[in-house]
């Protein structure tokens, strides 16, 4: 199908999870009022309430912790929560941006995020739970991925430990029957017909974007099936992948999200028309939809770095040189026999200085920089001059 064909219905955010943590007053946990309504709740089978400032709250159990959970306050979606004990002094809250401020584009819903956290929490700490980016294409159905597949970058992912269902490709699924295609752990691509999902759960969606509601606009047409087909590609990104792109406040995905889009489409998943008499499925052709999606423009556009942050934990560094090691020396046909080495220590200290430290691949230039940059990023560490003059003899 020609990519001409196709419009963009909507793009830009359309979930966002924003987690706060803090302390907050639990009096109302353990007043005899809310113990005594939880009590009568429970015998009555129904969710006990607990009135806090002008909202009203569902007081209910997760897993072996109580939590509040609000709907109330004009869509949003708020959980409060501890995490180690009712006594403790570091709590947790749970924003759900509702999504038609999301639509709407306005960076005021973050400050209003805030301005709710500050009315509950002393003193907090925020960071994004999951970010949803979506773009609606119009023009292209759930059918047209007849004969296409989607591949994704293995090595790449694997490295990350973010790999994709199937790590090499995964087809969209028997031609026409496909409703939801949903690839990847984190981050994830899920594709389907948001046109029959607006009319089924968000009727809402037609007014934000075509300023009708959907009757209107059914009334005009006169039949549903005139209605364009719809998908969405929506990509969900949660936390730790964030940290990837150096992202924890909600300003860094902001300056970011174009960045992090074509990151998404360009090197870590694509969509391509299948020709099984190739076998390589890098080289087939790219499909039009993804080119299209490629082009999507609704920020300026600043490069992105994803990066597996450096493990605290020393003992899985030393699992790894043991493993690269290993490998290399059984690629090189480096085996050690005790009749011939001796002693295994000396054997693999000369081992080590005779082959690693004099091969043209080890860089001792490149060793210092990353040892400094590690090192900074671990400890927040500045090293003294002698340290920045260090060179490996």
């Amino acid at each position: 199908m020609n990519s001409n064909l196709y419009s963009v219905v909507f793009q830009g955010l359309d979930t966002l999870h924003l987690v706060y943590r803090g302390s907050f007053d639990f009096d109302w946990w353990k007043s005899a009022d809310l113990k005594e309504k939880k009590i009568i709740a429970q015998k009555k089978r129904d969710k006990p309430f607990v009135r806090m400032g002008d909202d009203i709250w569902e007081v209910s159990e997760r897993g072996t912790r109580e939590y509040a959970y609000c709907l109330m306050r004009n869509g949003w979606r708020i959980y409060l929560f501890n995490n180690k004990g009712m006594d403790s002094s570091l709590n947790q809250m749970k924003v759900e941006v509702p999504s038609t401020r999301l639509r709407l584009g306005d960076l005021g819903f973050i400050e209003d995020a805030r301005d709710l956290c500050c009315q509950i929490l002393s003193t907090f700490v925020e960071r994004i739970q999951r970010i949803d980016i979506a773009v609606d294409v119009e023009g292209f159905s759930m059918e047209d991925f007849e004969g296409m597949i989607f591949y994704g970058y293995p090595k790449k992912m694997r490295m990350i430990k973010s790999d994709l269902t199937n790590t090499q490709f995964v087809s969209a699924g028997n031609p026409g029957k496909a409703e939801t295609l949903m690839i990847g752990k984190n981050p994830l691509i899920r594709i389907y017909d948001k046109l029959k999902k607006s009319i089924k759960d968000d009727r809402d969606w037609f007014h934000t974007w075509y300023e009708q509601d959907y009757g209107t606009i059914l009334g005009t047409l006169g039949d549903e099936s005139q209605l364009p087909p719809i998908t969405r590609f929506e990509f969900q990104i949660r936390s730790n992948v964030l940290k990837e792109f150096q992202v924890g406040w909600f300003e860094d995905f902001w300056e970011k999200r174009q960045g992090i889009l074509n990151y998404l489409t360009q090197k870590w998943i694509e969509c391509k028309v299948d020709d099984p008499k190739k076998k390589s499925k890098r080289r087939l052709p790219t499909a039009n939809i993804w080119e299209f999606l490629r082009k999507v423009e609704f920020a300026k556009h600043v490069d992105v770095k994803r990066e597996r942050p450096c493990s605290y934990m020393s003992e899985v560094n030393i699992k790894q040189i043991i493993g690269h090691l290993s490998s290399y020396c059984a690629k090189e046909k480096l085996f050690y026999d005790f009749t011939k080495h001796g002693n295994f220590n000396e054997w693999l200290f000369g081992l080590f200085k005779s082959k690693i430290l004099l091969s043209p691949s080890f860089s001792r230039a490149d060793f210092k920089s990353r040892l400094i940059e590690k090192t900074n990023r671990l400890h927040d560490f500045k090293p003294p001059k002698s340290f920045l003059d260090w060179r490996v003899k």
